[in-house]
């Protein structure tokens, strides 16, 4: 296979990706995070990779690249994920991690854009429990 075909395919996939995503951005609100719009834009690539039959080896660069974040970055980044701590549940990275691992990459981007939006929901809870304790201290005084 040569590059220029590689680069249509990309092309055409993206497109096609970007005129669903229009159809469904219109009734739903805009996007804001880096992450989210970073893996808005690669969803075509990982779909046109899973269709040449790489989807391991996507799926292990994936997965490691998540580890090394989980070892370097995340321990020094001082805070934590705010789902976790609201539900007792698995960190956001971790989540990410085990669908790429069941689910391959192209199916756990869909889930880990839930995901995140819910983490953002929990961390909103948070800060309002946060806000609230402070006043009931305020006003105790």
């Amino acid at each position: 296979m040569s590059i220029k075909f590689l680069y249509r395919k990309f092309l055409s996939a993206k497109l096609y990706y970007l005129s669903q995503k229009q159809s469904s951005a219109n009734t739903k609100a805009k996007r804001k995070g880096i992450l989210t719009r970073f893996l808005w834009l690669v969803a075509p690539l990982v779909s046109l990779i899973d269709k040449l039959g790489l989807r391991f080896l996507l799926d292990y660069i994936a997965i490691q690249g998540i580890q090394r974040y989980q070892k370097h970055l995340s321990p020094h980044k001082g805070f934590s994920c705010a789902y976790s701590r609201f539900y007792g549940a698995e960190s956001c990275s971790e989540y990410f991690r085990r669908t790429v691992r069941t689910y391959g990459l192209s199916k756990a981007i869909p889930l880990f854009e839930q995901r995140l939006r819910d983490c953002k929901l929990a961390n909103a809870t948070l800060k309002a429990q946060r806000i609230s304790k402070t006043t009931q201290r305020k006003l105790e005084r």
